[in-house]
């Protein structure tokens, strides 16, 4: 029942986020936000969610392989790497969807300065009549396995929102019973940082002598992160606003690291980030919210935080990114 509501819930918010990003792209709202980023770990990323995604439909027929073939050298690369995993997430989700047996193959290639991803399956397809279809709000093709599978309709359109907006092109390649390919592009740039601590760190984390400001108003959830971070053996402040926490580092306090809600009463987790950046410039500051749109990620990154996380809080992503952050020098 727990696994029930888990996953109806995250439908649920799924297509309130989509509505949300469909407003936004309306009226011109929507913006890119660049950082650097791995594309080896991007595919990682997508590779693990896609194969667990898999085994929990059970369709251990189907074969799905991620190929990267962008030269390592420019592996790392400045560009909005949370749309176009979103983008990326979109296709996968539909190919998942539609494709019982065979295939689904994700390949990235570096051509004149963009990146060119392919999302292709060997699904029902679509036929030539409702290509464009697709691409509109709530245009699904009515058909027998729309209808069995559900959704808005709304993810495409938002990918090639997106995509356009990133100055980028989607096509699509599709025929009635013999599979769909997609292909979109996006200009980048190479970035300079060294690729250094961006795959994942496996094993027990440590961090004594480590201090985490932990900023929460909610008991039962700076309990939760107090019994995670237990076992690092890190010391854990907690504060119940922003404004607690503001007060606490101006008396001296300087932490390694500091976990900010951004809903709290007092002062909220934005404005108390822009207090914090006044005189504590390099201290990560991860942000977490249970509202968890775009829009919300960018005005946390946009006030100063380094990170972003929405509730429920993913705790074996959240203590990798940590450990990170606390070790980024080493």
């Amino acid at each position: 029942y727990i696994d029930i509501l888990h996953q109806n819930g995250k439908q649920l918010l799924d297509i309130i986020n989509n509505i949300i990003d469909i407003s936004y792209l309306e009226v011109n709202q929507l913006k890119v936000f660049n950082s650097t980023f791995s594309i080896a770990k991007l595919f990682l990323d997508l590779e693990t969610l896609f194969k667990l995604e898999k085994s929990k439909l059970n369709k251990e027929r189907l074969d799905i392989n991620f190929i990267n073939n962008v030269p390592k050298d420019y592996d790392l690369i400045n560009s909005d790497e949370v749309k176009i995993k979103q983008v990326l997430i979109n296709l996968l989700n539909n190919a998942l969807k539609f494709t019982t047996n065979g295939f689904i193959r994700v390949s990235v290639s570096l051509t004149d300065s963009k990146l060119v991803f392919i999302v292709e399956d060997s699904g029902i397809g679509i036929p030539k009549e409702k290509q464009d279809v697709i691409f509109e709000r709530f245009g699904q093709v009515e058909n027998i396995y729309t209808r069995q599978f559900g959704g808005a309709g709304l993810g495409l359109p938002i990918s090639k929102g997106i995509v356009e907006l990133m100055n980028g092109e989607i096509k699509l390649v599709s025929a009635e019973n013999k599979g769909s390919k997609f292909e979109f592009f996006i200009p980048i740039v190479k970035a300079t940082d060294k690729a250094k601590n961006l795959l994942p760190v496996k094993g027990q984390y440590l961090w004594q002598g480590k201090k985490i400001l932990v900023v929460e108003d909610v008991d039962v959830n700076a309990s939760f992160f107090e019994e995670l971070f237990e076992p690092t053996k890190a010391t854990v402040t907690i504060r119940n606003n922003g404004m607690e926490a503001v007060e606490l580092c101006k008396s001296g306090f300087t932490p390694d690291l500091i976990l900010m809600d951004i809903q709290m009463p007092v002062l909220n987790g934005i404005d108390a980030t822009r207090e914090l950046r006044k005189f504590l410039k390099k201290i990560p500051i991860i942000a977490q919210t249970a509202y968890a749109s775009n829009t919300d990620r960018e005005t946390a990154l946009s006030a100063g935080c380094n990170d972003y996380f929405s509730k429920p809080i993913d705790s074996d992503k959240l203590l990798d990114r940590i450990d990170r952050f606390l070790f980024a020098s080493n």
